[in-house]
Parts: structure tokens; C-alpha cells; sequence
């Protein structure tokens, strides 16, 4: 209970945790364990935070997180606990009653399904705050200026998808202490975009490009990273690309607030000055 509430709602602020509630009394629960197992082999690779929790051992738990029934899906970000509200005991109940009347044949169909629903709303309950969509040149020159008020690298993702992919959302969650995340669709054949693709030496559309600006925005981005082919860039691969330049030239660990210094970011200050 105590690790509920410190540790594991400490994380979420960086890291989306997905937690399946169960019995193993639960018909129902043990019908569901396919399309979980298949949700926990896409997320966790990505990094997003996995956790299972027992109803007989752990009954405080789910009355803590406002679970009344099983089997249940929840999200815990930012603090908050957030349920799966879709129809989920009654997809199940028909995924059992095809495997007894059609011998199972059409069960790897309705799981993906299942599990396609429980992904995308993996997806959509990070908040947007995280990675922020720009449509035009004027708002990227205004996102990568706010370095001085951010004190953080500014970290502008371009990619071939009109929705920017989860391994991003991620990222630019678990890196919010020294970086600001903004995403451009690629693809876009608007006067904006091209602009921007110009702008920035941009010529392959079906590649996926990470720029890093830091506080001389004005002399382009300091790192760039690019993968084509079709291809996606690697969550460990982004990482180390990121680390490598996660810092301002000059990051400020103090702020100037009315007549005092006030410190900025504890965790930067810790990252920083180990």
C-alpha cells in the first residue's frame, strides 16, 4: 500500500503505469490473459511501466484504486488512476463463446482486436502536454525560443505518421525534466510544412528525424538523428541520443525569483551535480 502511494505514484509523473486487476477466481480473468499478455509484449518493450494486481492478496490496493470489479484495466499517470471503460466482460464472454461453437478458429482474431482497444487506450490517456503538435513554421520558431523561460533542450520529432507513435509519447515523458517534446507530420504537403522541411534540410519523407536545439536556436539544431527505410527508431537508441545532448550550453540551475534565487528543477540539479 505504501509503495502504491509513494513510489509507484511518484513514477507515474514519468512513466504511465498499465495494471490488470484479477482473481483466480475469475472466469473471466483467466479468458482475458491472452489479450493482456499480448498488450504487456507491445507496451513494455516501449516503456511503459506494467503491473498486475490480486485481488486476494492485495484487496486494499484495488479498494484504493477504486476497483469494483474484475477483471480490470487501469492506467496510473500523472498521479491519477484512469480506467479501461470499454465493454470488456462482454467481448470476453463472446470470445468464449466462439471458441465452443467454432473450436477456437476465430479466437486469434477477436484477441487482437481486444487488445488493439487496450493499446489505443494505453495511447490516448498521456497527456498531450507531453508532446505538442506543431503545424507550422512560425510555432516551431516559438517552441524552440522558450529554452530561456524552459531552461530545457527543445526536442522536435518528424515523422512519417499523422499521430505521433506511443515510443515517442514516452520518451518525451520520461525525459520532461530537461527537455520540451514537439511533434510534425512529415508527410503534410502543406505550404507550412514544406517551409519547415526546407528550413531544416529535411528531403526524405518515409524517415523518421529527431532534432535537438539548445539554447543557440538560431544556429539550427545541434544533433540530429534519422532512420529510414520504413523503420523505427529504437527506444534504447533514442534514449542514448537524448542523453547525449540533454543539456543546455549554459542550463541555469538557479532562477532569479523577486529579491532570491529559487532552484529550478531538484532532479536537474541532481542529474547535473551528482
Amino acid at each position: 500500500m505504501r509503495i502504491f502511494s509513494h513510489a509507484l505514484m511518484g513514477r507515474s509523473y514519468f512513466q504511465p503505469i498499465i495494471i490488470f486487476a484479477y482473481s483466480g477466481y475469475c472466469q473471466l480473468c483467466f479468458h482475458l490473459e491472452p489479450i493482456w499478455q499480448s498488450v504487456v509484449n507491445d507496451l513494455e518493450p516501449l516503456g511503459y511501466g506494467i503491473g498486475t494486481v490480486s485481488a486476494i492478496t492485495d484487496g486494499n490496493l484495488l479498494e484504493k484504486m477504486r476497483i469494483s470489479r474484475l477483471p480490470s484495466i487501469i492506467v496510473v499517470v500523472e498521479g491519477r488512476v484512469i480506467h479501461y471503460r470499454g465493454s470488456m466482460q462482454r467481448k470476453i464472454l463472446y470470445s468464449v463463446f466462439l471458441i465452443i461453437c467454432l473450436k477456437n478458429i476465430t479466437n486469434i482474431a477477436f484477441a487482437a482486436l481486444s487488445a488493439k482497444a487496450v493499446r489505443i487506450f494505453a495511447r490516448d490517456v498521456i497527456p498531450n502536454t507531453f508532446l505538442l503538435k506543431i503545424t507550422n513554421h512560425d510555432g516551431l520558431r516559438r517552441f524552440i525560443d522558450q529554452w530561456q523561460t524552459s531552461n530545457k533542450i527543445s526536442v522536435v520529432i518528424f515523422g512519417n505518421k499523422e499521430n505521433p507513435r506511443i515510443r515517442y509519447m514516452l520518451t518525451a515523458m520520461k525525459y520532461a525534466t530537461f527537455a520540451r517534446f514537439a511533434y510534425v507530420y512529415l508527410n503534410d504537403q502543406s505550404t507550412e510544412i514544406v517551409k519547415m522541411r526546407e528550413a531544416l534540410d529535411i528531403t526524405c519523407f518515409k524517415c523518421e528525424n529527431i532534432l535537438i536545439f539548445n539554447d543557440f536556436p538560431q544556429k539550427g539544431p545541434v544533433a540530429r538523428l534519422s532512420i529510414g527505410n520504413g523503420q523505427q527508431f529504437n527506444i534504447d537508441t533514442m534514449g542514448e541520443f537524448i542523453e547525449r545532448n540533454k543539456y543546455l550550453t549554459l542550463p541555469r540551475v538557479w532562477i532569479s525569483f523577486s529579491k532570491y534565487l529559487q532552484l529550478s528543477s531538484q532532479s536537474y540539479f541532481d542529474d547535473l551535480c551528482p
